[in-house]
């Protein structure tokens, strides 16, 4: 591998080793915000789990090329800055949908982060790097259909929690709408 792939490599691994740990403060974040959700909360504890793997394996492929592990700074606030914009409410509906959101779409970006490594590592002819990033990728993939999945099935029941109790007041019975009364 000549000089100027290895500096190619090395930098993207760096900028995945920061963006996996960036995701790690996000997805912390989000499982907690989840917390009425059980299935919801489960499955992004579990891809919490696997992107500290994630991040753990990225630094032992710089550190097997004697390259120094960068610094980060979490930044949560920057990562949904531009996507916080779309929302005005802070309900934990709008909370909740607008993290699977965030998240839908940093899964993706991982994926393109990984397949572009893929294709240096293999271009480079480092067959540790390739090994990993498929085994990463296989996991960013099966999160990404997970979201797919779920997304919309998320959305409905929190719309039909949200109509049912805008109908139903504090209550608890339903209330007919005041242009009935």
């Amino acid at each position: 591998m000549n000089e100027k792939s290895n500096t190619f490599l090395e930098d993207w691994l760096k900028h995945a080793y920061v963006m996996e740990n960036k995701l790690i403060t996000v997805l912390t974040k989000h499982a907690d915000d989840a917390a009425n959700f059980p299935e919801v909360q489960d499955r992004i504890k579990q891809h919490l789990q696997e992107t500290k793997g994630h991040a753990e394996r990225v630094k032992e492929c710089l550190e097997t090329l004697n390259v120094a592990v960068p610094e980060f700074q979490a930044d949560v606030k920057q990562l949904g800055a531009n996507l916080s914009t779309l929302f005005n409410g802070e309900s934990e509906e709008y909370k909740l949908i607008k993290n699977s959101i965030m998240d839908y779409s940093a899964e993706n970006m991982e994926i393109a982060v990984y397949n572009t490594l893929l294709t240096i590592s293999e271009q480079s002819n480092n067959s540790t790097v390739s090994e990993v990033c498929t085994s990463i990728l296989a996991e960013e993939h099966s999160m990404a259909k997970w979201l797919d999945d779920n997304l919309g099935d998320l959305v409905v029941q929190l719309y039909d929690e949200q109509n049912a109790t805008e109908e139903t007041g504090d209550s608890g019975e339903i209330t007919p709408p005041e242009d009935k009364i």
